[in-house]
């Protein structure tokens, strides 16, 4: 991993002490080198550790091809997952969109999300709005 990320704790210096930060390095220094070394649980799922280098150029033609299918050929994309599977890419939608571009006439499909509520009322409604419009589901 690079050594990029710097932390500033000067705000938090009200709350906790420069000991306690302190004391906390060791674990951290371990959790770090665990991730590095894909020896601790779950280490199977490290694959976004090696992103973007990891991505041969194959695998991001084709997925740059089926992006650009789902933008011509649908009205909605539904993103299904639960958890990790669909908060990454709500994160980057909305890191790469201003705040209010969801009230905003777009240009492509909207990207709508299922399996995150499981409540009967919002897949009704999700399937309601579906009804009779092109989609993806992804």
């Amino acid at each position: 991993m690079n050594d990029t990320i710097q932390v500033f704790n000067n705000h938090a210096m009200g709350v906790v002490t420069q000991e306690q930060i302190d004391a906390l390095c060791p674990a951290a220094k371990e959790a770090v080198q665990t991730l590095e070394q894909g020896t601790g649980e779950g280490s199977d799922f490290l694959g976004w550790l090696h992103l973007p280098s990891g991505i041969d150029e194959a695998t991001l033609a084709s997925i740059e091809s089926c992006a650009r299918q789902l933008r011509t050929d649908c009205d909605y994309v539904v993103a299904i997952g639960i958890g990790g599977s669909y908060l990454g890419a709500k994160a980057v939608i909305e890191a790469l969109n201003d705040a209010f571009a969801a009230y905003k006439p777009a240009a492509g499909a909207k990207v709508l999300f299922a399996g995150n509520n499981i409540g009967e009322d919002y897949i009704h409604d999700l399937m309601d709005l579906l009804d009779g419009k092109r989609f993806g589901i992804v």
